[in-house]
């Protein structure tokens, strides 16, 4: 089994820069991607979680309504069509 580090990896950073650039069209993801993979293979996992942070509040114009946009599309769970509440 592999370390829970390791599923902070590129494809989870682009999956989270295509996220964030479908709500936020100005969000660079590209270089989000680039940047925050960047010698990810070195890291632990701490030091990999605060480095997709940081380079993810650089390339948020207004952090603070870039925050909720993401989280909103991250971290709440989508309804499900057709649904019962």
């Amino acid at each position: 089994m592999e370390p829970f580090k390791e599923f902070i990896n590129r494809d989870m950073i682009a999956t989270l820069g295509r996220i964030f650039s479908r709500v936020s069209p100005e969000f660079d993801a590209d270089t989000f991607v680039t940047v925050a993979s960047n010698g990810l293979d070195k890291l632990e996992l701490k030091q990999r979680v605060v480095q997709v942070a940081m380079h993810w509040m650089q390339r948020c114009r207004r952090p603070l309504i870039c925050a909720v946009r993401h989280y909103s599309q991250v971290c709440i769970p989508a309804k499900i069509p057709n649904e019962t509440v």
